[in-house]
């Protein structure tokens, strides 16, 4: 996701960075300003100089003052646009009020989501200590199930035994007759 972000956020630099220095016709020599090396100054060419006033970009229309029958006749379009405009203001606010009702619900779900969590970190908890004791009550069950061997070694009468005890440690007994 950070990846995409920023190679949009180059892509559009590239554009910006692109408007703001067009490329020059000859290259710039260090030591001497642009419109010197270039050989003219303030210049505009003719896609430059589109908008102004010699070359508009839009054609100004100036209207007369408008008669009584010019304002009889745009009488009934005002009052429609009058009415369609109290129109939008009555669905903006309800769309305002509807965005809120989405933001309080939005908040909700956070509030909702976060104590779902809580909750989830807690069973995690006790499913922690609910497995440490089931593992604690396997390994007993295994260890008073487990088979125990008992050696015996016999040199000249006498007795060596080796025995295992329930911590699985070795105890070596010599017993002489």
């Amino acid at each position: 996701m950070r990846l995409l972000l920023l190679i949009v956020a180059l892509y559009f630099f590239g554009f910006a960075y692109a408007d703001s220095n067009p490329p020059s016709s000859s290259p710039f020599i260090a030591g001497q300003d642009k419109e010197s090396h270039t050989g003219h100054t303030n210049k505009k060419t003719a896609s430059e100089q589109i908008g102004t006033d010699k070359v508009p970009f839009v054609i100004k229309s100036i209207e007369g003052e408008k008669t009584a029958d010019r304002l009889k006749q745009d009488r009934p379009y005002e009052d429609e646009h009058s009415a369609n405009e109290g129109r939008l203001i009555t669905w903006t606010v309800i769309l305002g009020i509807a965005t809120c009702c989405l933001v309080i619900v939005g908040v909700g779900q956070i509030y909702m989501f976060w104590r779902q969590l809580r909750l989830m970190r807690e069973a995690i908890k006790d499913g922690t200590k609910v497995a440490n004791a089931a593992k604690t009550q396997a390994d007993a069950l295994i260890n008073s199930e487990r088979a125990r061997i008992f050696i015996g070694v016999f040199f000249n009468d006498d007795l060596i035994a080796a025995t295992l005890p329930t911590k699985n440690t070795i105890e070596y007994q010599c017993c002489p007759k």
